[in-house]
């Protein structure tokens, strides 16, 4: 397997084997016309096209193994609805049909489908894939497409065959391969012995109790992270970052925290249409060092951009490492705190001057809106005690949070949101900040 299949393989491992909350699930409409059979074709093509789609995936003896088929039987039921409205919700309850359960990866295809028909014609396709065959981004491709397969039959005009995950294993076995791994290497072993103890130590795993989670909704928040990233010239998702490491490093007494970043690896042209389980994680230090808000914001930026370009190898070889560096400083490492950036990929930018508000006062009294909740227990988080989502910058910034509550025990999730807010209020509405003038409660 390559790197990423493994990386996702280790996580279904670590997951109860019934769980199916990592199913890529889709409804997608068919063009009008369309029969049943031209959707069917439309998914057999989609199959042929893509390996990761006819593979199954195994483990014997250790020895992780993607098995490419080239021959294939998928089970695909056709449900007949007598109006659109009920094949609209044909669709939907077959989606959470076919999505609800987990795959069986070793042992079936990792696509589940089903056609909805409607009047002599095919209406809508549900697509379930296995999240072992794709991750979010390869999804975005199936899902473009197979809407281009729908319409265009076997003429759809798609790009280029892509690189398949076989293809990706030979270069990772390469020369070239094992010497990015090997720069891969060497950046976690340095973050490790130079970046905060207290945002890399292993706890226990955690009862369900031990977890909390929390959500902000705010639209000082969205404001406050814009204006920051237009004075800074640093992008909105590097300003919440790194907002967040100066308040770990405030809340835990340490400098330099560590924010693992889940990332995906489309760096390469070849690797920008590959279908696969392809992403990987990035280690980042945020290098808290006394000055200027807004250059500690540039050094994040490029802590950020310097942990992508050295986030490709075996997890396993990267975990090893990591405990080898901890080792030799005398702790145990192994509870993380992650930072999932959900808007990059979305092309969430900076808002042009004229959006963002003129006045301080104004920000400050947007806070009368801030949604700050504490939320139902949704599940945990792999080698996590921190985990952040972010979800939105604009016009409001929309987190979420779970953290493990013998980490920071004096700060709850909700609370910690809630400082974030404050930190990043006062650092907008003030002229040029300091680190040491943010690192304060007030």
């Amino acid at each position: 397997m390559t790197w990423g299949q493994v990386a996702i393989w280790d996580v279904l491992r670590w997951l109860h084997p019934d769980t199916a909350s990592l199913n890529q699930v889709a409804v997608r409409p068919v063009p009008d016309g369309r029969s049943v059979p031209d959707a069917a074709d439309a998914l057999r093509l989609l199959m042929l096209r893509h390996e990761s789609l006819r593979s199954t995936y195994t483990d014997t003896d250790g020895v992780l193994e993607q098995h490419v088929h080239r021959q294939a039987r998928l089970d695909v039921p056709v449900h007949q609805a007598g109006s659109a409205a009920e094949a609209d919700l044909t669709a939907e309850r077959l989606a959470a049909e076919l999505g609800g359960h987990a795959f069986a990866v070793g042992e079936e295809l990792p696509v589940r489908a089903a056609v909805v028909g409607h009047g002599g014609t095919a209406h809508a396709v549900v697509l379930v894939i296995a999240h072992m065959a794709v991750d979010g981004g390869s999804f975005r491709i199936v899902l473009r497409d197979f809407d281009a397969l729908l319409r265009d039959g076997a003429a759809a005009e798609l790009p280029p065959r892509a690189q398949q995950p076989l293809e990706r294993r030979d270069f990772e076995e390469s020369k070239a391969g094992l010497a990015r791994s090997g720069r891969t290497l060497s950046h976690w072993r340095r973050a490790v012995e130079t970046g905060s103890r207290a945002t890399l130590e292993h706890l226990p795993t955690p009862r369900d109790a031990d977890l909390a989670w929390a959500s902000i909704d705010s639209r000082a928040l969205g404001t406050a992270v814009q204006r920051v990233s237009a004075r800074s010239g640093v992008g909105p998702s590097a300003v919440v970052l790194g907002s967040i490491g100066l308040l770990l490093a405030r809340l835990t007494g340490e400098d330099h925290p560590l924010l693992r970043s889940l990332t995906a690896t489309r760096f390469k042209p070849h690797d920008q249409e590959l279908v696969g389980a392809f992403n990987q994680n990035a280690l980042i230090r945020t290098d808290t060092s006394p000055g200027r808000f807004d250059d500690y914001l540039a050094r994040v930026s490029t802590a950020t951009l310097s942990a992508l370009r050295t986030c490709e190898a075996d997890p396993r070889q990267v975990e090893a490492t990591v405990a080898e560096a901890a080792r030799a400083r005398g702790f145990t490492p192994g509870s993380y705190c992650f930072f999932n950036d959900i808007i990059t990929g979305r092309g969430v930018t900076t808002a042009p001057p004229g959006e963002l508000p003129p006045d301080a006062d104004e920000i400050r009294a947007a806070r009368a809106d801030t949604e700050l909740r504490q939320l139902p227990y949704a599940g945990r988080q792999m080698d996590s005690k921190f985990f952040v989502f972010l979800h939105d910058v604009r016009p409001r910034c929309v987190l979420r949070l779970c953290k493990d509550r013998r980490f920071l025990p004096g700060v709850d999730a909700a609370g910690f949101l809630a400082r974030l807010e404050d930190l990043l209020v006062l650092a907008a509405t003030s002229a040029d900040p300091t680190l040491e003038e943010l690192s304060h409660e007030r």
